[in-house]
């Protein structure tokens, strides 16, 4: 009984809902009648609004990649805006649902990093993390399609886009008005709304709201991610949605009304930072600024506090199509004051207290529709690695400090001239190096410094040294003598390259003759007024990288063949001393495999395993100074997680030196919390497990705590 009472019930109720909703069924019927056929034709055709993300594609198209965003209907409105430090470009849909089943998108090339897809309670958010290539989405176009839009980044691709409809999608419908949300201050009063096309009241219009209008609905929305986005990107944002037009045209009523400065042609940008760390264990360095100490120099408690300024002026409104860039940085180094400049060798005060640098200085354009060049101050990334080093041999990287920063912030421009020939899906590259820079390495007196041991020895040398051990320690307690090739005037480095994007995948062959970027130690003894020295190292590589994504997995290989590596190593030979020191030529396989995978919720774990295979071994390598193995393995792993809607980050890496971590590992927790926006604060622990070779066998008292506030503008 009371089963058959809920039947009448519902039926019931399904009644009264059908009666209700009669009488505005029928008055909508009517009202439909009296419009002309026409209208009531093209209504019936028109697209619905999108409620839903169904997918987000990524192409190469013209050197750069273009983002397809697919929704189950016409998108009403999108928000687009750019993030700094680092790089991101945000795109916002509000009120669109998302069932793009994969919160992070890994992608090929060399433009966005990878997409991550975001589910919030108003809106689905799309975040571009930037890739070694994307200069800030400063080059952009967006082109509306029936489902979505389509977003192209690149001066290229971006151009191709506005001049082609191949990836738009014609619309039933004309085209929407477009809308824009201006600041506060550029707002006008009320009155009629210009539009950018015409249209008639009755159609949907489509909002692109420019890069981070602020209301209070966005800083909410927002959710501590610092919008610094400038008007001038504004057109950007709008130029081709909807129309077609060059790159530069824009709706110049809709924009002339709410914009009245003109487009920037420069942005500059820059950060300020404060960062310390201090040493969880007293101890010496292995080098003493006074030679008759026992001890090397002292380090504990706070061992870095420095100011730092970085500066980066951007022109990107050059004629004929051209930009520029430059970047330098200068530090102060508090710590060595507080502690007495004496306690220092000369070489730490050199490298740590006090320095400024130009990094990026380049200018870059078009010489034929599809030929690029680039010349000046610029970094080169042709790896697919984001922690270990196989194919990415053009820029040395800064090894001071080891540990503290990834290899991303790590690479030291180098001036090149940088050719780039487009053709399909496939780019060309041609490379020419002037500039031969090496690795910046820990200075004489750090506590990275590396110690050499006399039981590191071939024993046939061993009897000497003890006989000489005092002038022995002497040499080697000193900076290294340098026989580096000159810097601007010995015969120029080069290389090139070809890649492919292709949907889902890509892949890069790579050539190059280069001096290695960390020098070789040589040890010349008998001469045991310089027991040890550098010297430079001219290689040949030729090698290969490439992704492949596969839902939320991203899988990533390099190899490299590196020829004429020079070791120079000590070996019995009969008389006195008793040996002799050997120079041999030898060549190197690299292989590399990698897996990234994002489909735990606001998360991503990446492995990473590097093999080098030392040819025609001779176990002699194994002694002081090369300490080499005929095969080294070298493992990262690497855990990173948002919280708080993405204004915390928290990091977690290894580095595991040998396939037991007999020679040595490094562990770093870091957190990243944005404050407000622009304004970082940075901190975590960084952990040394020595083992049985240098460096890491040296490095087991280095453990310390690391903090930096940052005010990026």
């Amino acid at each position: 009984m009371t089963r058959r009472r809920a039947i009448v019930n519902h039926v019931m109720l399904l009644a009264g809902l059908v009666l209700w909703s009669l009488p505005a069924s029928l008055a909508a019927q009517a009202q439909n009648a009296s419009q002309p056929v026409g209208r009531r034709a093209a209504q019936r055709s028109a697209p619905a609004s999108a409620r839903t993300l169904l997918g987000v594609e990524v192409s190469e198209s013209h050197g750069g990649v273009v983002v397809q965003v697919r929704a189950d209907g016409t998108l009403a409105s999108v928000v687009i805006f750019p993030l700094r430090s680092p790089d991101r470009l945000v795109i916002d849909l509000p009120g669109v649902g998302n069932q793009v089943p994969a919160r992070r998108i890994a992608v090929p090339g060399d433009h966005i990093a990878r997409v991550r897809v975001g589910s919030h309670p108003d809106k689905t958010r799309i975040v571009l993390d930037a890739g070694p290539a994307a200069n800030g989405f400063r080059e952009r176009r967006v082109i509306r399609t029936a489902d979505g839009f389509n977003l192209a980044l690149g001066p290229r691709a971006a151009a191709a886009t506005a001049a082609t409809s191949g990836l738009g999608v014609a619309l039933a419908t004309r085209p929407p008005k477009i809308k824009t949300e201006p600041p506060p201050a550029l707002k006008k009063p009320p009155g009629p709304e210009p539009s950018a096309t015409t249209g008639d009241e009755s159609e949907q219009a489509l909002a692109i709201v420019g890069d981070g209008a602020p209301d209070p609905e966005l800083d909410d929305a927002l959710g501590g991610f610092d919008d610094d986005a400038a008007d001038s990107e504004l057109d950007d944002a709008l130029g081709g949605f909807g129309e077609d037009e060059p790159r530069h045209a824009t709706a110049a009523t809709d924009l002339a009304s709410t914009h009245p400065e003109q487009r920037r042609s420069y942005d500059l940008t820059g950060s300020v930072s404060l960062g310390s760390s201090l040493n969880l264990r007293s101890h010496y360095a292995s080098v003493n600024p006074d030679p008759a100490a026992q001890n090397g120099t002292p380090y504990g408690n706070v061992q870095r506090l420095r100011l730092r300024g970085d500066l980066q002026l951007d022109l990107h409104e050059l004629p004929f199509g051209w930009r520029a860039c430059g970047q330098a940085f200068a530090f102060y180094d508090l710590a060595y004051a507080l502690h007495g400049r004496s306690e220092y060798t000369r070489h730490v005060l050199e490298d740590y207290e006090y320095q400024y640098e130009v990094l990026d200085l380049w200018l870059a354009g078009p010489l034929l529709d599809n030929l690029d060049l680039k010349v000046g101050r610029q970094v080169v990334n042709w790896g697919r690695s984001d922690t270990l080093r196989v194919t990415d041999v053009l820029n040395p990287l800064n090894n001071r400090e080891p540990g503290l920063v990834d290899i991303e912030d790590l690479r030291l421009p180098v001036t090149m001239v940088k050719a780039d020939y487009y053709w399909r899906q496939w780019s060309f590259t041609a490379l020419l190096i002037p500039e031969i820079r090496y690795d910046y390495n820990p200075a004489v007196g750090s506590d990275f410094y590396p110690s050499f041991n006399l039981s590191d020895l071939h024993p046939s040398a061993m009897p000497f040294v003890l006989l000489n051990v005092a002038a022995f320690q002497a040499g080697v307690r000193g900076e290294p003598a340098s026989r580096r090739t000159s810097r601007w005037r010995s015969p120029p480095e080069y290389g090139g390259a070809i890649t492919g994007i292709f949907s889902g995948w890509d892949i890069s062959l790579y050539a190059a003759s280069t001096y290695q970027n960390q020098t070789t130690v040589v040890l010349n003894i008998p001469d045991l007024s310089q027991p040890i020295f550098e010297d430079d190292d001219r290689v040949t590589m030729v090698g290969a990288g490439g992704n492949y994504t596969l839902g939320s997995w991203l899988f990533k290989a390099e190899l490299a063949y590196l020829d004429d590596l020079h070791y120079a190593y000590l070996t019995s030979a009969p008389g006195s001393p008793g040996f002799a020191v050997v120079h041999r030529d030898k060549s190197r396989l690299d292989v590399m495999g990698g897996v990234e995978y994002y489909g735990f919720h606001d998360t991503t774990i990446a492995l990473e395993i590097v093999n080098r295979h030392l040819f025609d071994y001779d176990p002699l390598l194994k002694f002081l100074p090369n300490y080499l193995d005929e095969n080294s393995v070298e493992m990262a792993l690497r855990i990173t997680k948002e919280l708080m809607n993405s204004r915390l980050d928290l990091t977690a890496l290894g580095l595991v030196l040998g396939e037991r971590a007999q020679h040595g590992a490094t562990i770093r927790l870091s957190a990243d919390y944005e404050l407000i926006d622009a304004l970082v604060l940075s901190g975590g622990l960084l952990y040394f497990v020595e083992g049985d070779k240098p460096p890491l066998d040296g490095w087991g008292n280095n453990d310390r705590l690391f903090m930096k506030i940052k005010y990026s503008f």
